[in-house]
């Protein structure tokens, strides 16, 4: 009779995704034959199963499956991106408070953006300013957007009525609604 040593383990490691950008998920499947023990970087799995992981840098996923002395490994690496950054801007009114009439100079700067829009004044340059006019008082907001999102931020203008005119004489004017004639 010739003794026969237990058999090898076997394991093997798939991804759902090998690239993705910091934030995704990726699911890490593994399977195992003959192992008495399976883990997945270290940690401690049932023989056969999954997992979501949400690396922040590229991760070699490395599966080993055990029984007594021998053991099998199998790994495959998710290549992660880093996020684009989030675009950011600021926006100004000055003065922020007018008269019907006059104007007021909006100043605006943003980052990380590939499109930047103002309301009542449409797509403009990521940095610039702009003369206006309104003739009401008028909330202006500017959104930036780029590949890492959007961002918006706004800027009141207040405008006022132009006061009336005193009588030359320092006297208020009367008019009277049914003059008689």
């Amino acid at each position: 009779i010739v003794g026969v040593g237990c058999a090898k383990p076997k394991v093997q490691v798939q991804v759902s995704r090998d690239r993705i950008q910091q934030g995704e998920d990726v699911r890490v499947s593994w399977q195992s034959k003959d192992a008495k023990s399976v883990t997945i970087n270290g940690e401690q799995m049932d023989k056969a199963g999954s997992r979501i992981y949400n690396p922040d840098n590229t991760t070699t996923y490395v599966a080993v499956a055990r029984r007594g002395k021998k053991e099998a490994r199998d790994s495959k690496v998710v290549s992660v991106s880093p996020r684009p950054a989030r675009p950011s801007i600021s926006i100004s009114a000055d003065p922020d408070a007018i008269q019907r009439g006059q104007s007021t100079t909006l100043r605006w700067n943003s980052s990380n953006a590939s499109q930047v829009t103002i309301n009542e004044i449409g797509t403009v340059p990521n940095t610039g300013t702009r003369v206006v006019s309104p003739s009401l008082s008028t909330t202006y907001t500017a959104t930036a957007t780029g590949a890492g999102g959007s961002e918006a931020a706004s800027t009141r203008v207040t405008v006022t009525e132009e006061a009336a005119p005193a009588d030359p004489g320092g006297r208020p004017r009367v008019t009277a609604a049914n003059p008689t004639i």
